[in-house]
């Protein structure tokens, strides 16, 4: 098998196979407001957490922030992807959901 390279580095086409290809940073995305309390983490909450945003989420009272954040992250995913427009919205989910990390 090959050696692995130094990090950042992934091993791409799946189990077994011999490519490497540089793993580019994350870059994280920041809003001018409490993501944690949005996804619902408790209140005190210190670090990352897992939360996700169905159709009853965004029709609450933070519908407007909520949907910034989807917009924004469907723009910049859509950036990342090379897509021509995002294909993730701030509205109209229906019985789908999306997962958030926060932290």
């Amino acid at each position: 098998p090959p050696l692995r390279p130094p990090r950042p580095w992934c091993r791409v086409g799946g189990v077994g196979a011999g490519c490497w290809a540089p793993v580019r940073p994350i870059a994280a995305m920041e809003f001018p407001f409490d993501l944690l309390a949005l996804v619902g983490a408790p209140q005190g909450h210190d670090g990352p957490c897992v939360g996700y945003v169905d159709e009853r989420a965004l029709s609450s009272s933070s519908r407007g922030t909520l949907a910034t954040v989807l917009e924004e992250m469907g723009r910049a995913s859509a950036v990342a992807q090379g897509l021509r427009k995002p294909v993730t919205f701030g509205s109209n989910l229906g019985d789908q959901r999306v997962y958030l990390l926060v932290d």
